[in-house]
Parts: structure tokens; C-alpha cells; sequence
């Protein structure tokens, strides 16, 4: 199975041949990959990125509802993409006074929804709804593996552009005073010739591209519903 080195390598027509067989492509990409996954918040932790790997998340029981017919049932929205539905774990903290036990969850008792990424977890053989227990449960900790294997087709242009200005961005060696950027920020401005458009159009295209794998801007990360 290809890998990402080697989907970039093949697309990205326009690198150089002494670049791509550089001791340090794989490290250019590595950096790339680590830029775009910062731009598009998969970074929760350091080093993580948009590959496939393994993630963990843990959620705090909110208010419990014993009078549904969905008694018990924990509702969660995943925070990643690309969820590789058979290796979700499901674990239960149970407190008991100052003491913690990690128990897991039957595999039947839950299951993962791919339309709205969302998991639904039955905590109703957990005595939630016991007040009078001394044991309760604590915390809900998922983990399972998601990002992508390998990049989405649409998406190779930009990240062939991004490479390239990665490679010629490490080239560099010389002395940080002598390479510094003295071009001035100015505010953007409108174009005004076809040319403008046209590359003004492509930073827009660029942009909404990749926030078809953005995870920027959840609000649920961390945070359980329970009905």
C-alpha cells in the first residue's frame, strides 16, 4: 500500500528530482504535514497530526435522565475524522470514595454512527441513576484510531504548493540575520487585473479545500451529553 511520502512523490510533478531525492524529503514532508495538521487544529497534543493514529478522549458524565426510553444512554461527538469504527474502545472510570477503577465497556453496548460521528454508549448496567451507591461513574474514556492514510485526491495540489515552499524554506543556510524577510506586511487589496483574480480565486479555492478536513472550530471536544 502507498503511503503519503510516496502519493506526494509521484503527484507533485513540478519538485525537483534533485529535491525529491534529497536525504531530507521525508523530513520536508514530515514538517509539512505537521504545518497543514496545525492549520486545520488536528495538533490537540505534540506531534500529533492528520495521519492515522491512535487518539484518546475522555468525557465527563453531564445530567442523567431516568425516565426516557433511552434511559442511560451517553451520546458523544467525536472530535476527529476519518474514525476507524473497529477499533473503538470504550472504558469507564468508576470512582468509590478516593479510589478509581478502569472497567471496559462490552462492545454491545455501544456503537458508532458514521453520518454524524457521534457514539452511543449504554452506561444503564452502570447504576448511574443510583444515588444511594458509593460507587459512580466518573469518567468515559474513548479511544480509537482515526486521520488519514492516505491524502484525499482533491487535496494533493495544494499540499504539493505548500511542499514546495517547505523545501525551498529549509534550503536556506545561512545565518538567521542574513535571512531574514525585510518585506513589509501590507493590507491585502483588491484585485484589480485578470492575473489578480484569478490568484485571488485560487487562495479562496485553497482555503475552502482544506476545510473539508478542518476539525477547527468543535465545540463539543471533551464535553459528554448524556439523555
Amino acid at each position: 500500500m502507498d503511503t503519503i511520502y510516496e502519493q506526494l512523490k509521484n503527484y507533485c510533478d513540478c519538485l525537483k528530482t534533485s529535491d525529491v531525492n534529497a536525504d531530507n524529503f521525508n523530513q520536508n514532508i514530515n514538517q509539512l504535514i505537521d504545518l497543514i495538521s496545525t492549520l486545520t487544529c488536528w495538533k490537540s497534543k505534540p506531534c500529533e497530526t492528520l495521519l492515522s493514529s491512535d487518539r484518546q478522549e475522555v468525557f465527563d458524565i453531564n445530567a442523567v435522565k431516568s425516565c426516557w426510553c433511552d434511559n442511560g444512554l451517553m451520546i458523544v461527538d467525536l472530535y476527529y475524522k476519518e474514525v476507524k469504527e473497529e477499533t473503538i474502545k470504550v472504558t469507564v472510570q468508576i470512582r468509590n470514595g478516593v479510589q478509581f477503577e478502569n472497567l471496559e465497556i462490552d462492545t454491545s453496548d455501544y456503537s458508532f454512527n458514521v453520518y454524524e460521528n457521534k457514539l452511543y454508549i449504554d452506561l444503564s448496567k452502570y447504576n448511574i441513576n443510583d444515588f444511594c451507591s458509593c460507587e459512580k461513574v466518573h469518567k468515559v474514556i474513548v479511544e480509537y484510531t482515526a486521520g488519514f492514510e492516505l491524502l484525499p485526491e482533491c487535496l494533493l495540489p495544494i499540499f504539493c504548493d505548500y511542499l514546495q515552499y517547505v523545501i525551498e524554506y529549509n534550503r536556506c543556510d545561512c545565518n538567521c540575520d542574513t535571512c531574514e524577510d525585510d518585506t513589509t506586511n501590507e493590507e491585502p487589496q483588491e484585485p484589480d487585473t485578470i492575473e489578480e483574480y484569478i490568484q485571488n480565486s485560487i487562495f479562496i479555492a485553497y482555503k475552502r479545500q482544506l476545510e473539508t478536513i478542518s476539525l477547527c472550530g468543535r465545540n463539543n471536544w471533551f464535553v459528554g451529553m448524556v439523555v
